[in-house]
């Protein structure tokens, strides 16, 4: 009796503490940025959106996926990759014929410490597997800089929509 007790209590704390947001709010609702707050020192901003209806706060990674677009922006680990493989399976799921957007600013396997990272090319390559299995058209972007092995992940975009900015470094 007392589990179940504690349990309803769970659910009802957790039902008041969070609110579903649905692909159906992000297409019809626009979002009104309102401010920028970091908290607890997290590296994604949120912005607070305020209308009628729904007052809901987002981050900028999660409103990005919403608008189908993957941002690469740091070396290539474990914890990336699967990150990275995690969205694209996502979007897949969501809609088979929308087309991925992958933007890459990558340093591929150097960190800022010069540490290269002996893993790196077994991560890319099961990304470069995962672009390959979806049926949806991933188009890559480079920006900034794509050094070893991000420059894979860059030419693994549809052949056509693989694109440059005019002042990107690629290192080989």
């Amino acid at each position: 009796m007392q589990g179940l007790l504690l349990f309803m209590l769970i659910c009802i704390n957790f039902c008041k503490c969070t609110k579903i947001i649905t692909r159906y709010n992000f297409i019809t609702n626009k979002i009104n940025i309102k401010r920028y707050k970091k908290k607890n020192n997290n590296k994604s901003p949120l912005y607070y959106s305020d209308n009628e209806h729904h007052k809901y706060n987002i981050n900028i990674p999660s409103l990005l996926l919403s608008k189908r677009i993957i941002f690469l922006s740091s070396p290539i680990y474990p914890h990336i990759s699967e990150q990275i493989i995690s969205q694209l399976l996502y979007l897949e799921y969501e809609s088979k014929r929308k087309p991925i957007h992958l933007y890459i600013n990558s340093t591929g396997d150097i960190d800022n410490n010069k540490i290269i990272n002996l893993n790196g090319i077994t991560d890319v390559i099961s990304i470069v597997d995962v672009i390959n299995y979806i049926s949806s058209d991933v188009y890559t972007y480079c920006l900034g800089k794509a050094y070893g092995i991000a420059c894979i992940l860059a030419s693994s975009g549809k052949k056509g929509y693989r694109f440059f900015f005019k002042k990107f470094l690629l290192f080989v």
